[in-house]
């Protein structure tokens, strides 16, 4: 999970209010999302919704993605939900491969979100193997909770908007990390003219939220009509 850029400072009262922010650019100090340049992405742009609610940002982040789906939603129906998943390497287990992605993850107790799973991806090295793979979210049935649920419990997944899966999760195997987003995948969306979901802030931070982020001709669509 990524720290706030706004959160070094100590909060000197609580604010119940969001925030709507913008940057014109994420690689280069901002209020948004500070990410390492790219020369496969030289245009990104970004929006975060933001709150100091006195809660843990883990909660923070599924009302934040409450209020940044349907405004992507609304400018842009062509873009379905998808996460991508991807799981840390383990031990290459006869359990393991028979489980799978999903059955693992439903294994540990989390409810999945609705929606189509596409086939999935398994990768083998050195006796280990790792899954990976897309669940198209059904759109009248977006479960915020679940949603962010599945993205803390699995820190290398990404929640994109797009209109097809087509080498994302290749892309997210390339470049599956926990420390923040994948640029490849952040490159692959961005060429299919999609958005990148990423929530904002971790353990003390006061404040807490989620980022959008994506071309800036797709952000300045995203922006109009917000209010901060």
């Amino acid at each position: 999970m990524i720290r706030c850029p706004f959160n070094d400072k100590p909060a000197t009262r609580m604010i119940a209010e969001w925030r709507v922010l913008r940057s014109n650019t994420l690689f280069a100090p901002n209020e948004v999302l500070l990410l390492p340049g790219s020369e496969g992405i030289p245009d990104l742009a970004g929006v975060a919704w933001i709150r100091a609610d006195g809660k843990p940002p883990r909660l923070t982040h599924a009302k934040a993605l409450e209020r940044a789906w349907p405004e992507v939603h609304v400018r842009f129906p062509q873009l379905a939900p998808c996460l991508l998943v991807a799981q840390p390497w383990q031990p290459s287990s006869a359990m393991a491969r028979h489980r799978g992605l999903w059955s693992s993850i439903e294994a540990m107790g989390h409810e999945l979100p609705m929606g189509r799973r596409a086939p999935t991806h398994e990768s083998h090295a050195d006796g280990n193997l790792r899954h990976a793979g897309a669940l198209w979210v059904d759109v009248d049935a977006f479960d915020c909770e679940r949603v962010m649920q599945l993205l803390h419990a699995e820190p290398m997944s990404h929640l994109v908007a797009v209109a097809s899966d087509s080498r994302l999760v290749d892309a997210l195997l390339q470049g599956a990390s926990t420390r923040g987003p994948s640029l490849r995948v952040v490159e692959q969306v961005v060429r299919g003219d999609g958005l990148v979901f990423w929530p904002l802030g971790a353990f003390d931070d006061h404040e807490a939220g989620v980022a959008v982020f994506g071309g800036s001709a797709m952000i300045e669509a995203l922006a109009a009509g917000l209010t901060s």
